[in-house]
């Protein structure tokens, strides 16, 4: 057990560099933050920092805060289909 969970620490740089390759074909930057981590359970957890996006901050500047919220949910549902995709297919 102990040598499988070596194995996945192991995947978990790799993991990151796709994701930030990922993210920076999607956006066009790279995000802020991205981490991996297999827990002892062989669990996956992924944090991904991203910067709002143009339209984002433009609809919270114009005081459209539900309208630049929503945007932001989907373009982070979108960015988690992504991910899942690559993983499933890359790793």
């Amino acid at each position: 057990m102990k040598e499988s969970l070596t194995y996945l620490k192991e995947l978990e740089a790799p993991i990151e560099r796709a994701i930030t390759k990922l993210h920076s074909t999607c956006f066009g930057y790279p995000p802020d933050k991205v981490e991996c981590v297999f827990l002892r359970s062989f669990d996956l957890t992924l944090s991904i920092e991203r910067q709002r996006s143009p339209t984002e901050s433009f609809l919270l500047k114009s005081g459209q805060t539900q309208l630049s919220t929503e945007i932001g949910l989907s373009v982070n549902a979108i960015l988690r289909d992504k991910v899942f995709d690559l993983l499933k297919n890359e790793f």
